[in-house]
């Protein structure tokens, strides 16, 4: 635990580069979130009030998952930046201008690796791997579900009522759904690169809890656990071991 607190205090920052890739990430985010601000007509003045109010929505979600990266990166031995996805960010503009907001494309960027040589030093397979770097991009990815699985769960216990929660919680969902897609360079990539059978139930987990909360109102990660296993299970008795066989 000592050296673990060393190296968030030595290695845990926002570089220069990283502020001014997740700055152009969270601006062009809340555009293409907030560019149909659901108004009859257009007004100035409630375009940007909605806007400041997607800008809040996305920087919690993207600090909550780079900053989640981070920490478990540096347990392992590694230090993660992000950086932004230009196509992603340039393809989601034009997607949602052509729809008028109805096709809100959200991949825009994933993690970069760095290897802490001193702080891995006897540790197996030294070096960069494949797999905790997927475990690591995951962390991300599930931290965001987590929490808006958490605070989902609360508007239900103390029975608030909140637009604004509604649309953080239906935003977080979208987040976590398109970076997890096996694109590069985007955080879903890393995860299937790590393990295919990992990333087969992961993705199963995301893709169930979504069903599940969007379709059936339910808001349980057990439940999209359970779900995420059952189509793991498919997959690797249709797929896995119809080829071994």
């Amino acid at each position: 635990m000592g050296e673990y607190l060393y190296r968030i205090r030595r290695f845990l920052r926002f570089e220069p580069v990283e502020i001014r890739h997740i700055t152009i990430s969270v601006l062009v985010l809340a555009f293409i979130w907030g560019f149909n601000d659901g108004a009859e007509a257009f007004d100035f003045t409630h375009w940007i009030l909605n806007y400041i109010k997607v800008v809040i929505m996305v920087v919690i979600t993207m600090l909550m998952h780079v900053t989640a990266q981070k920490l478990i990166a540096l347990h392992k031995g590694y230090r993660v930046e992000y950086r932004m996805w230009n196509v992603g960010l340039i393809l989601g503009v034009i997607l949602v201008l052509i729809t008028n907001g109805k096709f809100p494309f959200l991949a825009v960027g994933g993690p970069v690796f760095y290897h802490l040589a001193k702080q891995r030093i006897g540790d197996f397979r030294y070096g960069l791997n494949y797999f905790i770097c997927g475990i690591i991009a995951a962390v991300g990815i599930y931290a965001n579900l987590v929490f808006a699985m958490m605070f989902k769960t609360s508007q239900w216990i103390f029975n608030i009522n909140s637009p604004f929660l509604d649309e953080f919680f239906i935003f977080t969902l979208v987040f976590v759904f398109y970076m997890s897609l096996p694109i590069p360079p985007l955080t879903g990539v890393m995860m299937f690169y790590a393990s295919k059978l990992l990333y087969v139930f992961l993705e199963g987990v995301i893709i169930m809890y979504l069903l599940l909360a969007v379709i059936f109102n339910v808001f349980s990660l057990i439940f999209g656990i359970i779900l995420g296993a059952v189509v793991f299970v498919i997959y690797y008795w249709v797929m896995e071991k119809g080829v071994t066989d």
